[in-house]
């Protein structure tokens, strides 16, 4: 509940807020009885009538097996054949294949991140080994956001808490633009020594942004 003169967090920042007094709570903690899962099974094209643990009823009706979805007028049909008995229908009945994937229209990867198995999603020792080497060839390393995974003291510092911890070595690269909002530590907690090497600079505001601006000032060089 908020108070007048309550100190907030918004965003990682902390300030007065001055508002009336709400009398009414903002949320509530209530209990959530354990109900046991309902498993139907019945075959293509059958209706089977659920009850829930409320005692009311659903009606369960899988489409026949040779249903075609991407049939706009049998669509129709059915829909309209469920208006007329007072039925509402959920799922997919229609699938216009000519307009762009829900995956299409938010350029997301065709394979959801936390399906991928462990090897795709984090690179073997050697395969690390191998980016590191190419660090100590590159003229810039550019830093979008990361923090911890970039921070030199897991290499050269035994006191610090992650010490060990396989890094990315873009200290070892001529020159390191950084770019994120602010110094503020990573999950460890602590300072990044990357930060204040002097081959790197650091360029704060919102990462595409910054990045867009970079990208042009070198199209102008």
């Amino acid at each position: 509940m908020l108070e007048h003169g309550a100190v907030v967090d918004v965003d990682g920042r902390h300030g007065a807020l001055e508002a009336p007094l709400l009398a009414e709570p903002l949320h509530e903690v209530d209990f959530i009885p354990y109900f046991s899962d309902i498993d139907v099974e019945y075959e293509e094209g059958e209706s089977r009538l659920v009850e829930l643990h409320d005692g009311s009823k659903i009606l369960l009706h899988k489409l026949e097996q040779d249903y075609d979805p991407s049939n706009r007028i049998h669509a129709l049909e059915v829909l309209h054949e469920a208006a007329r008995r007072g039925e509402v229908l959920t799922g997919i009945i229609y699938l216009d294949t000519s307009r762009p994937t829900f995956t299409e229209v938010l350029n997301l990867c065709d394979e959801p991140l936390a399906l991928l198995p462990e090897e795709r999603v984090r690179p073997s020792r050697e395969v690390l080994e191998q980016i590191n080497e190419e660090f100590q060839r590159a003229d810039v390393a550019l830093v979008v956001g990361a923090n911890d995974v970039v921070n030199p003291a897991a290499r050269s510092d035994p006191s610090s808490p992650i010490y060990g911890m396989p890094i990315l070595n873009v200290d070892q690269a001529r020159n390191v633009i950084v770019l994120k909002r602010s110094m503020r530590p990573g999950f460890a907690g602590i300072e990044n020594e990357l930060f204040h090497m002097s081959q790197t600079r650091m360029l704060f505001g919102d990462a595409r942004e910054s990045l867009m601006k970079l990208i042009e000032a070198v199209k102008a060089a």
